[in-house]
């Protein structure tokens, strides 16, 4: 993504840089330079804002609904991941995915709707989730939906039974997106 394209999306929302940045928890200073193309849109800000660009697009507007709040971090302020058995089906949440060190900001995040907790032997049933993640019981799976691609992801205990789960090889966490943003 350009900066341009960026900057339209930021418009198309109604916003000013400071809300845009507040709501995709970076500054306002480093909207303004991305928009600018001193420097370059991170993936996981131009998921962000496309996220919003869908979630607004698909929104029907009425005065009396009660306003909807979305915001994600973006890696730039420290944030707790939930855990994931903690998460809750239906919620929206920012997957980080990271193979080398889980403890910094990703290499990759997506956008994703939380489908549920299954269990392989028993499929397209949804029970309740593991009551620890440690020494869970391998037959848990968690389903996810992606915003982006609408595709439903398949998130697994971690090979060494150690806590984590995983997609795609990589170590899942999962970051609450913040009820800060009001279209």
């Amino acid at each position: 993504m350009q900066g341009f394209e960026l900057k339209a999306i930021r418009e198309s929302l109604g916003m000013t840089q400071a809300q845009f940045a507040d709501v995709l928890d970076i500054s306002r200073a480093f909207v303004s330079l991305m928009e600018r193309g001193e420097n370059a849109v991170e993936r996981r800000t131009e998921l962000a804002a496309k996220y919003l660009e869908l979630v607004k697009n698909d929104r029907q507007f009425d005065s009396d609904r009660p306003t909807k709040e979305i915001a994600m971090n973006n890696g730039s302020r420290k944030t707790r991941a939930t855990f994931a058995k903690d998460v809750v089906p239906g919620r929206h949440y920012t997957m980080w995915l990271d193979k080398d060190n889980p403890r910094k900001a990703p290499h990759k995040n997506m956008p994703v709707e939380i489908m549920g907790w299954q269990k392989r032997k028993n499929p397209g049933v949804f029970v309740p989730g593991p009551e620890k993640m440690k020494g869970m019981d391998p037959d848990f799976i968690l389903l996810v939906k992606s915003l982006t691609t609408g595709e439903i992801l398949t998130v697994t205990d971690a090979p060494d039974n150690g806590g984590a789960v995983w997609w795609n090889g990589q170590r899942a966490t999962f970051h609450a997106i913040k009820e800060a943003f009001a279209f």
